[in-house]
């Protein structure tokens, strides 16, 4: 059967008025980000840090490296202005002309319902531009037995692709030279954690704080965590009063907390980025702590403008805001971001080496179904499964 479009449209008609509330949310989240620009945009680092509670959530304001509070502003402009693509092309080219630019991504097959048994496997494709002509895109296959998946076999399988790329990311860092950047597809904050069992928890939490031991080592390559269209809420949880004060003037229920990215996108212009900061997350990042070393309070971020949609979230290690590095970061970011159409080309890249298409899922199973039966090994077909396929 078919999905009926009118049994569709009937039952988003029946939630109408949610919709609608959303909708005025979303309409006062502009305004409030409207004003909060305006009255925080020209403010130095002193002034920024006063309208803040005396222990900020969500996030703090950082100085990047030497920076002087005086100079200090919560929105940072791009200054060129280009002409032309090509005049992008040609700045993108000088930024990244000898630099090395990697990431990492993986994708999977979950174990389902089409055998009798929980086999899964994990694929992760890496890219590396060297930008000197030359250039590495790589793939690693990982097959998956039922005891590696633990009791949840779907879950097993994420967790393991998550340590995959971890252990690429580990090592791409060691192989590049300083200021070279390696990114991952996605956070090194992990909150999604926080609802898998304990033992998963854990795993996550230890695989990144590896990836963040790894980049405090080698000093080198810059790491970061690009989250395309972010939903995150740091920025706005640092700014909870001031939105409870507006919603209310307006009559409003301050029922949910609006993204970053709705707040700060006023003024934006293309290759705008804010200010960096720490994030400081009470939930998640309580457990971003070892015996001899506390992590909870090590990755920073910035929001960038990095295509003509909306605003995206880069994450990466608390030592690059430090060492005065952000604003190089950020030039790398926008170059991929040009070369890439809107989206870092290293990542687009790496992630289309990765991706496990449905056809190959398929052909995964027919793979197990022609060894079960070749070797006597009894892993059988689901009855749903094939019932599914009529």
């Amino acid at each position: 059967m078919t999905l009926n479009l009118l049994e569709l449209a009937t039952a988003i008609e029946k939630r109408l008025p949610e919709l609608k509330e959303l909708s005025i949310f979303q309409r006062e989240y502009s305004e409030l980000g409207k004003e909060l620009i305006d009255q925080i945009g020209n403010k130095d680092f002193l002034e920024f840090s006063a309208l803040l509670p005396p222990s900020p959530a969500g996030a703090i304001p950082i100085l990047e490296g030497n920076e002087k509070e005086g100079n200090w502003r919560f929105i940072r402009k791009f200054k060129p202005e280009f002409e032309s693509l090509v005049e992008a092309k040609n700045w993108a080219k000088t930024v990244l002309s000898g630099r090395a630019v990697g990431a990492v991504d993986g994708s999977q097959i979950y174990p389902g319902n089409a055998l009798t048994l929980p086999l899964g496997m994990v694929n992760i494709g890496w890219y590396i531009n060297y930008h000197d002509g030359h250039y590495e895109l790589q793939h690693e296959s990982s097959f998956l037995l039922p005891d590696e998946l633990g009791y949840n076999p779907d879950s097993g399988v994420s967790l393991c692709r998550e340590e995959a790329e971890v252990d690429k990311l580990i090592e791409l860092l060691g192989r590049l030279n300083e200021n070279d950047l390696v990114f991952l597809d996605g956070s090194l904050v992990l909150s999604f954690a926080l609802h898998v069992f304990e033992t998963e928890r854990r795993r996550y939490v230890d695989a990144v704080l590896r990836l963040l031991q790894a980049s405090e080592k080698t000093e080198g390559p810059f790491l970061a965590g690009y989250i395309d269209n972010s939903r995150a809420t740091d920025i706005s949880t640092m700014f909870s009063s001031l939105i409870s004060i507006h919603l209310s003037s307006a009559g409003l229920k301050d029922a949910q907390r609006p993204s970053d990215a709705s707040l700060i996108s006023y003024g934006m212009q293309w290759g705008d980025r804010t200010a960096a900061f720490i994030c400081a997350r009470d939930d998640i990042l309580n457990h971003y702590r070892q015996e001899n070393r506390d992590y909870s309070r090590d990755i920073a971020f910035f929001y960038i403008k990095a295509s003509h949609g909306g605003i995206s979230r880069v994450e990466f290690p608390r030592r690059i805001v430090e060492e005065g590095k952000v604003g190089l970061l950020a030039d790398i970011v926008r170059a991929q971001t040009i070369v890439g159409d809107g989206y870092p080309h290293a990542l687009n890249r790496a992630h289309h080496e990765a991706v496990v298409s449905i056809d190959k899922r398929e052909k995964f199973i027919g793979i197990l179904r022609c060894l079960s039966e070749r070797h006597d090994l009894g892993i059988g077909t689901s009855l749903k499964a094939v019932k599914k396929r009529i």
